[in-house]
């Protein structure tokens, strides 16, 4: 039975991990906490446990983008509320104007999409790049379109 223990920041991030990986998980996995930054996990064969290092991946690939993402939001809600438009300086160094209209529209899409995986991954379109962004603006006006 293969078993490996992974260690974590803190006791937040390990329950913020179980909590994405509980259903995630295959089937054939023991899981167990040590000292509230540990988790210890028994796998009935290594196929299992590369599943489960596989989802783990995926766990810290979303915070990261979490990280890298997190004053999107923040940043589109303010040129809201200024109700003007604003320059934004994308990832790759693209300089992009933003109407308080489209931004409305990105922040109402975001906040009404059902998983965190896709509100990070349209926060990540929003300032990765020029073509990203706009396919973020023409996203999120098809969308508004629909439920209109």
């Amino acid at each position: 039975m293969p078993k490996s223990v992974f260690n974590f920041n803190s006791k937040e991030v390990l329950d913020e991990a179980i909590g994405y990986l509980l259903p995630r998980m295959p089937g054939g996995l023991k899981t167990t906490t040590v000292d509230g930054v540990k988790l210890c996990v028994e796998a009935r064969d290594s196929g299992h446990m590369d599943e489960f290092r596989e989802e783990l991946n995926n766990f810290k690939e979303l915070r990261r983008l979490d990280k890298l993402t997190a004053k999107v939001i923040s940043t589109l809600a303010s040129i809201v509320k200024e109700n003007k438009n604003h320059t934004l300086r994308l990832m790759n160094g693209d300089l992009v104007r933003l109407s308080p209209d489209n931004a409305r529209k990105i922040v109402s899409i975001h906040d009404q999409l059902d998983h965190r995986e896709n509100q990070a991954a349209l926060r990540m379109m929003v300032i990765e790049s020029k073509k990203s962004h706009e396919a973020a603006i023409q996203f999120c006006l098809e969308k508004t379109k629909e439920t209109e």
